[in-house]
Parts: C-alpha cells; sequence; structure tokens
C-alpha cells in the first residue's frame, strides 16, 4: 500500500468516533461515506466502517481496543510523548485509499472526538509521510 494512498487516523483516544460526511450540492441532507465507531472488542485487528461504504481500517499492535471509561468504549494509547521520531506503525489506525474518501472541490465535513488530558500535535490526517507523522 503506498505511503501517500493512505487515511492515518492517529489518535489520543478514550472514547472516538469517526464520520465522514459529504454533502449533496445545494441540499441540507448529508451522505455518510464512513463511519468509524472504534468500539471493536479486544485484541481486534480491523476497525470496522459502520457505514454504507465497508471501509475498514487496519488497527496497529500497540493500540489498546475495547478500552472502556464512563460507560463508554473506545480505542487507547499508553502514553508516549508526541512528535518523538521515527513514527511507529504500531500505534497507527490506518484506512487505505477509497475514491469515496476524496472529496473533491466539493463540500465535505470530518466529525471526530476525542477524549485526552494531554496536549497533542497531529490527531487525524489524510495522507501518511512517514518521515512527517507525528503520533500519541
Amino acid at each position: 500500500m503506498p505511503r501517500l494512498g493512505r487515511v492515518a487516523a492517529v489518535m489520543a483516544v478514550a472514547f472516538s468516533t469517526i464520520a465522514i460526511v459529504a454533502p449533496e450540492p445545494a441540499q441540507a441532507d448529508t451522505e455518510v461515506v464512513a463511519n468509524w465507531q472504534m468500539n471493536e472488542g479486544s485484541s481486534a485487528s480491523t476497525m470496522i466502517d459502520s457505514g454504507p461504504s465497508g471501509i475498514d481500517g487496519q488497527i496497529g499492535d500497540d493500540v489498546i481496543t475495547n478500552y472502556s471509561i464512563g460507560g463508554a468504549t473506545g480505542y487507547r494509547w499508553l502514553y508516549k510523548r508526541p512528535n518523538e521520531f521515527p513514527p511507529e506503525p504500531e500505534r497507527l489506525i490506518t484506512v487505505p485509499h477509497h475514491e469515496l474518501l476524496n472529496p473533491g472541490s466539493g463540500d465535505f465535513a470530518v466529525e471526530f472526538r476525542y477524549r485526552t488530558d494531554k496536549n497533542f500535535g497531529n490527531i487525524i490526517q489524510k495522507g501518511a509521510d512517514q518521515r512527517r507523522l507525528f503520533q500519541v
């Protein structure tokens, strides 16, 4: 998989949901392209797209899945100083390139929810340049 043809979602999350929404031109209605609830079971290796497109992602080995706090479930990472190099792929969640994830010149929105008590740089990114990728 080419580096620039991936979406790398790098997150400091106790609870998380990512939904990519593409509004129809000149309409208030929206179309969900992908919806990652990030609520997979323990030791999951695939982040399931519960949206209509089936654009699943790969969960790195160091991502703790099925983490529960306050009644919510999501992913968790052991703390590491942000912006340390080199990037560690085992701490990433990657989604392969898919044409539906390219908004072109149209309007689009990305909804992302996370909880942290740390200060982080790059939490989510489209296109992964491993030399410049920040991680949590």
